[in-house]
């Protein structure tokens, strides 16, 4: 297998096809052999009978009709639905070869209540109904058809994705739910848009055989990270000589009456995340008095040192720190609190984090002189540090001032503008991760664990990326392998125990990076 990570959109991969047939001599019809035997090959669980192969008119039906005579080969009893008679002409050659070997299939237009009959009786479903070709939602037809098969009990496995995903696409629309889809080739983006995600359930990929040098080319394309293994090759080594000062010093500023367990977990998650020392701006201002909250940090690590929130510890710590992560719980904070604190980071060089309350804060309408600084201070040349974003789907709709569904169905645009209007790495939260370096790139950290949907995942996961932001020196690299190691942590953790709470996941992150060296 080579390396075929990449994320492509529908015209890119279109692209794509289209040269390894024009400049290799590859046929269409050669990479859809590929594709399906490698589809049938690489899932042994199509040999369970009675199979249903159901087919659309496109390159994905043609794929699935390749599969169904391997069936055949193989002596498996199926049964072969086409959403309608007409096929394109790669899928036709693919249907007179079964049809000259005696197999019969049902056309869902002409006798919808026999197919239903034959996908009731189904052991396994593939379907290949459409690709990510589609222009728009699927018509009445195959819609139809997708609605019946979503009924059933048996697995679906999707074809390449599952009938209904496009770039585009919006929840509600028609869509298959599937157990497993099979990539074939290249992943496509629209799989890992939170519109998308929950209907390819497991995804698994298969090579139809593109040239090495015509993927070469598209090696600056988004990639994508199951989450496994740790990427240790971008760890730096342990110094043998290294001590607190020199293991970075993470400061967090948030917190406020009934929210000071966040900065807590933010400090934990850099703490045990590799940091050396971590300090924390806790409380809240009363007349012009700072206060400190009550106080959880003590009991979760007396290492953590505490300040009440007031200006001028922020400023301290800030001078203090070699990395700041701002908005764990600042419920009581301003808009004038956080430029106060952009701006001191910006004259110390100190690389920022913003999460929680700091994002809401930038996101009131868009106006604010916090967002406004950031906005004059992205200007190329300032040599402005590091700004890194952490929202989740709803904070990123704020932020932007889009929809829900318009993030849930196009987060590679909405985080494209705002990493280029504020110049940071915004880092998208949720069952799949999505880090937009605008020096890097975008990488996917997929891997889903609903454990990890726990109060406070999100603060450890703060503290972790401020604490990596330090140790490997880049927002956009410090976010991957904190968003790895954070899922990774979950994933042992909910194998192990099961549910957990973000004080016990903070801890299993210190050992899902020593497991990951050792393995190196």
């Amino acid at each position: 297998m080579q390396d075929y990570d990449l994320l492509l959109t529908s015209e890119t991969m279109t692209r794509i096809d289209a040269a390894a047939q024009e400049e290799f001599g590859i046929s269409g019809l050669v990479l859809m052999e590929n594709a399906g035997r490698a589809l049938w090959e690489a899932f042994p669980d199509l040999r369970t009978a009675p199979a249903v192969f159901c087919a659309g008119p496109g390159n994905n039906g043609g794929d699935a009709l390749v599969a169904a005579r391997w069936a055949y080969l193989a002596g498996i009893q199926f049964s072969v639905i086409t959403s309608r008679r007409e096929l394109n002409e790669s899928a036709a050659v693919q249907w007179r070869i079964l049809e000259r070997l005696g197999v019969e299939r049902i056309v869902w237009t002409e006798a919808p209540r026999r197919c239903r009959e034959v996908l009731a009786g189904a052991a396994i479903v593939v379907e290949g109904i459409a690709g990510t070709g589609i222009s728009g939602p699927l018509r009445e037809e195959p819609a139809s058809l997708v609605s019946e098969i979503n009924t059933l009990t048996a697995p679906v496995v999707a074809v390449d994705v599952p009938s209904g995903a496009r770039d585009g696409y919006r929840s509600g629309e028609p869509l298959v739910t599937a157990t497993v889809t099979v990539v074939t080739g290249y992943r496509k983006r629209c799989l890992y848009t939170a519109a998308v995600r929950p209907a390819a359930g497991e995804i698994r990929q298969v090579d139809p055989g593109f040239p090495p040098d015509l993927i070469r080319r598209y090696s600056g394309l988004p990639r994508v990270i199951e989450g496994t293994p740790v990427p240790v090759g971008k760890l730096p080594p342990l110094s043998p000589d290294g001590y607190k000062g020199t293991r970075g010093r993470l400061g967090v500023i948030g917190g406020a009456p009934g929210t000071a367990g966040a900065v807590t977990l933010a400090a934990l998650g850099g703490l045990y995340g590799g940091a050396g020392m971590a300090r924390i701006c806790n409380g809240a201002m009363s007349g012009g008095v700072a206060t400190v909250t009550s106080d959880p940090a003590l009991s979760a690590d007396p290492a953590i040192m505490v300040d009440p929130d007031s200006s001028e510890h922020r400023r301290n710590l800030i001078n203090w720190s070699d990395v700041v992560v701002v908005g764990p719980g600042w419920t009581g904070a301003g808009d004038a609190d956080l430029l106060e604190v952009l701006r001191e980071a910006a004259h110390r060089s100190t690389p920022v984090v913003l999460d929680a309350a700091a994002l809401r804060l930038l996101g009131q309408g868009g106006g604010g002189d916090a967002r406004e600084f950031l906005r004059e201070r992205a200007r190329p040349g300032d040599g402005a540090s590091a700004i890194i974003l952490t929202p989740h789907p709803g904070e990123l709709a704020f932020l932007a001032g889009e929809t829900a569904q318009e993030v849930s169905s196009e987060p590679w645009r909405i985080m494209e503008e705002l990493s280029r209007e504020l110049h940071a790495c915004v880092v998208l939260k949720g069952a799949v991760t999505i880090v937009h370096d605008p020096e890097r790139g975008v990488v996917v950290i997929d891997g889903r664990c609903p454990a990890l949907g726990t109060a406070g995942s999100g603060d450890v996961l703060a503290g972790l990326i401020g604490t990596w932001a330090v140790r490997i020196g880049s927002a956009g690299e410090a976010a991957r392998i904190a968003a790895t190691l954070h899922l990774n942590a979950g994933r042992t953790l909910a194998d192990c125990r099961g549910w957990f709470t973000a004080t016990d996941l903070a801890a299993a992150i210190g050992r899902e990076e020593m497991r990951a060296r050792e393995a190196r």
